[in-house]
């Protein structure tokens, strides 16, 4: 099906580079997704701590397990937005490490905005990621990014994020994060910037009309 199409588009320069090792005959072409801005409605019940959030299924390429030991190290609340087989196995875990996470299982769009909406930090340990919506959810809520290196990750959060390179150096930089308000005033900024520049619907929107353009030529 790929080579029969007159071009293909993906949704990172880093899938664009998978398929070019495939040496697949189409031209590829990339298209960034887009999210729109959440409707910021007011956080969650949290005594007024500072928190962080992540959102996505509990599988394997998520890596809740390694999270959930990894935040043993972290003062700060972490919600988890999202439901999965190894949810059992990560609370367990939590119980165990006296981890400060909390899963929260699958939302509604309207309780997950308000989570992002008053969240400090937007946490992504994901792997084996094309653009993951949910770092352009939290780019598109304006919240500094601690992730797990690899992938798109680092081309995406340029300007908002600070990026790990293992499980422990994501729990202390997120720490650092959560008790340095400077640096998270210019990492929302940054957040936002990024977001309006590349991540918005209207910039994908342009962006597959010129695809379409060139096919019709």
């Amino acid at each position: 099906v790929l080579n029969q199409s007159d071009r293909i588009v993906v949704d990172s320069p880093f899938v664009a580079d998978q398929l070019a090792r495939l040496a697949i005959g189409p031209p590829v072409d990339v298209a960034w997704c887009g999210v729109k801005a959440p409707g910021l409605s007011g956080g969650p019940t949290a005594a007024g701590n500072p928190y962080a959030v992540t959102v996505g299924p509990l599988i394997e390429r998520k890596h809740p397990l390694e999270i959930v030991k990894a935040w043993a190290q972290v003062q700060n609340a972490l919600y988890w937005i999202g439901d999965g087989p190894l949810l059992k196995e990560a609370r367990v875990l939590t119980q165990k490490c006296g981890s400060p996470v909390s899963f929260l299982g699958s939302v509604s769009e309207q309780e997950k905005d308000a989570l992002l909406s008053g969240a400090t930090l937007f946490v992504f340990g994901g792997t084996l990621e094309g653009c993951p919506l949910a770092i352009l959810e939290a780019l598109a809520a304006g919240l500094p990014i601690v992730a797990l290196d690899g992938g798109p990750i680092r081309d995406i959060v340029e300007g908002a994020g600070l990026m790990a390179v293992s499980w422990e150096h994501l729990a202390s930089t997120a720490s650092m994060v959560l008790s340095h308000a400077p640096l998270r005033a210019t990492m929302r900024t940054g957040a936002s910037l990024r977001w309006s520049e590349r991540f918005t619907p209207d910039k994908f929107i342009s962006r597959i009309r010129e695809i379409y353009a060139k096919v019709l030529r």
